[in-house]
Parts: C-alpha cells; structure tokens; sequence
C-alpha cells in the first residue's frame, strides 16, 4: 500500500518540531507493507518552517537509510490553507498512492499507533471513505484555571462519529482528487465533509462514508486568551456562513441530473473565472440585513431554552458569558463578511471581470453568481445557451435569495 502524507504549514516554527517528532515515532513509518511519503506543504511562510523541516527530516532520514518513507518539502508563495491542500491534492501527492492522510502542523498524535488506526478503518469498509481522528484539547488534560476553563466551554471540539476535523484524517485519494476548493475560502474540512457525504451534492447524505476510526486521537494547544478565542470564533463564524451561501448555490443546480459532481464544477470555475467565489457571495448577500443568521446568533440561548429548570439555573451565568462573546463575536464577523467579496475581488483577482465566450459554458454548470440565472439555465434543460456574454460582477444579482443550509462549521479549537 502507498500512502501520501501531506502537512500544511503557515509559519508554523514554534510547533512543527515538536509535531515532525510525533509523525516520525509512528508506527506506520515503520511498516514493510506501507510505502509512506511525506509531504511539507508551507504556504506563504516567513519563519524558518522550511528550514526547520528539510532539516529534521534530513536527518530523520540518513539516521534509517532502510526506511520505507520518503520526504519533499513544498514552498509555496501564498499564505492560504486551503490552496496548499489543493496543490498537495493535485499536484504533489503521488498519483498511485491509495490513501491519503492530512495534518495540521500544530497537534500531536495521542499514541504512537495513531496512523495505523486511521488507515486500518479502511479495510473491509467500501463504503468508509474518510476516517477521522478525536481532537482534544491539551487544557482538558490540564488543571483549568479561568482562561482555560473558558476556552473549553466557548466551543467543543469533540466533533459527532461522522464529523471532519480539518487537523488530521486519512482519505481515499481518489475520493479527495474529485474535489476542489474554492478560492477564497480559508477552512476546508466542513466543505470536504459536505462533498463527501453527498457524493458531489448529488444524492442525500451518507454518513457512513465518513467515521471516527477506533483509537485514533490528537491533541492540540486550544486558544486561551480572550483575543485568540474572539479571533477564531469570528474565523469560524465568517468560514461558516461562506460554506451556507456557497451549498445554497449547489442546491440550485441539478447537479443528480446532469451527473456532474460540485467539485468538478468548482475547478472549472476557479480557472476560468478565479473571483466567482467571492462574486457569488456579495450577489447572493445583497439584500440581506445581516450576513450572520440569527440561528447562529442566538444558538446557545436556544439550546438552554431547551434545557430543565434546574440546569437552567446552574448555566445562567455560563450563558451570559457565551452570549456576550458571541455578540462581540457576530458583530466582528459582520464587518470582515461585509468586507470579503469587494477586498477579494479587487486586491487578488482582476482575471474573472472577462466576458464568457458564447456557447463556451455549459447552462447548468454556470456558477449562480452570473447574470443568467439559475432559473434561466434549468430552463434550457441542459443545452449550451445560444448567447452568453455574462461577467461576474457584484451587480450580477440572483433570482431568489439562497435556501437555508447547515453545513457543518471549521474544527474547532
């Protein structure tokens, strides 16, 4: 078997030598019967990651010239995550390797067989297609003081059987070689998770195909400082109402009907129109008051409402303290949302403002942020449109406002 690693790293030289020493104890690395190869993707870094990386696993490497894994190391030039995972995905891995396994550069691995779980879930399962790692946090196997305490109450990173930690899981790389992301996202295991689940949002989810493999858990520093939680949540609050409009878009096209998968869609569009991502979202937000929905407003409210009278007054105060932070919280997001399509359209993509050549695009896969409504090309029952002069202008304004979606929000930390 031939398994391609890949770590994505963004200035990561305060953690990635404790995170290499963890990867090069596992058991798998050592395995007669797996070909290992281990890729450093850094993107955008301007620390001494690359240098850090190339060195320890240099040495690691002379230190066992019998060693049944390899290493390369990749830097790339812009600092974006998601992008990193496509070049690792397309570019980089191996094309013959069977699986694929991805980690963020900040965790340690719970155990030393932790790899080996990961990819043993696959045997005997056709249908298991991603399997997944247990995050948890390091202050839950601390004493807590208040910080603390607050980190691991403000979210929970214990993710249900069928969730996708970005952090660490193990794929098919056929599966993931089907999927592209979005330029202009920044969180992609939610995304990856939608894509798989729904075979390319062609069919119902099917939650079997993606499981929490036995034995298999990581660790990872939690934000503890009251800037570094309000940070990541509004990250998270952004990354999650991006994936909401972006799935709304996907619903709207018969994609069971013309047997196309999202992702493949998704490539062509970043290629010849690189700015649709961000197009399609301030089109689709135009008329909306508020880009943060009030169900994300007001969740943990809602949950406690739920609760009996006497949990209810043990976690009053934890539920003022949470709703306060999510006010801060909501409001910082609505401020970066509001700004995210009109910065990412005129700092980074000056390429997609080109006029599509007639007949160039198939009807049904025009992405919904063009002037040709999705109405419209449903209406052509899957021929190419006669005349298509469109661009991806934030004036391009669809038909009806997006359908609610839950997809399922970034790790969280």
């Amino acid at each position: 078997m031939k398994i391609s690693i890949g770590m994505l790293v963004y200035n990561g030289a305060a953690t990635l030598p404790i995170t290499i020493d963890s990867l090069l104890s596992q058991q798998l690395l050592r395995d007669p019967d797996v070909m290992v190869s281990i890729h450093i993707v850094a993107n955008g870094c301007t620390d001494a990651s690359v240098a850090i990386a190339e060195r320890m696993l240099g040495e690691a490497r002379n230190a066992q010239p019998d060693a049944w894994w390899s290493y390369r190391v990749h830097d790339l030039a812009i600092a974006n995550k998601c992008q990193a995972w496509e070049h690792f995905v397309h570019v980089a891995s191996e094309r013959d390797a069977e699986l694929i396994v991805m980690l963020d550069c900040d965790i340690v691995f719970g155990g030393t067989d932790t790899l080996t779980a990961l990819t043993r879930a696959f045997q005997g399962d056709p249908v298991l297609q991603i399997s997944t790692s247990l995050p948890v946090k390091d202050v839950e196997l601390q004493a807590k003081g208040m910080l603390q305490w607050t980190s691991s109450k403000v979210n929970d990173s214990r993710l249900d059987e069928h969730g996708v930690c970005g952090q660490l899981y193990a794929a098919r790389a056929a599966t993931l070689r089907k999927i592209h992301m979005p330029l202009g996202l920044s969180a992609e295991d939610g995304y990856i998770r939608a894509m798989v689940l729904t075979d390319g949002f062609r069919s119902a989810e099917v939650l079997p195909r993606v499981r929490r493999a036995p034995g298999a858990r990581h660790i990872f520093e939690a934000h503890t400082s009251p800037r570094r939680i309000i940070r990541h949540e509004m990250w998270m609050t952004c990354e999650f109402v991006k994936l909401t409009y972006l799935y709304s878009s996907f619903e709207a096209l018969p994609l069971d009907e013309i047997d196309r998968h999202a992702g493949d869609l998704v490539g062509e569009w970043n290629a010849q129109m690189p700015g649709w991502f961000a197009a399609m979202f301030v089109a689709a937000s135009r008329d909306r008051d508020r880009l943060v929905s009030k169900a994300i407003r007001y969740r943990r409210y809602r949950a406690w409402k739920q609760r009996s009278l006497r949990h209810k007054l043990t976690s009053f105060p934890k539920l003022l303290l949470t709703t306060a932070l999510d006010t801060i919280v909501c409001t910082k997001a609505e401020w970066e949302l509001s700004a995210f399509g009109a910065r990412t359209m005129r700092n980074r993509w000056k390429s997609w403002d080109r006029p599509v050549k007639a007949g160039a695009v198939p009807a049904r896969a025009i992405p919904p942020v063009q002037a040709v409504s999705v109405v419209q090309a449903k209406a052509t029952n899957g021929h190419r449109l006669e005349e298509v002069a469109v661009r991806a202008t934030p004036e391009a304004k669809p038909e009806a406002a997006p359908a609610a979606a839950r997809p399922l929000a970034p790790s969280r930390r």
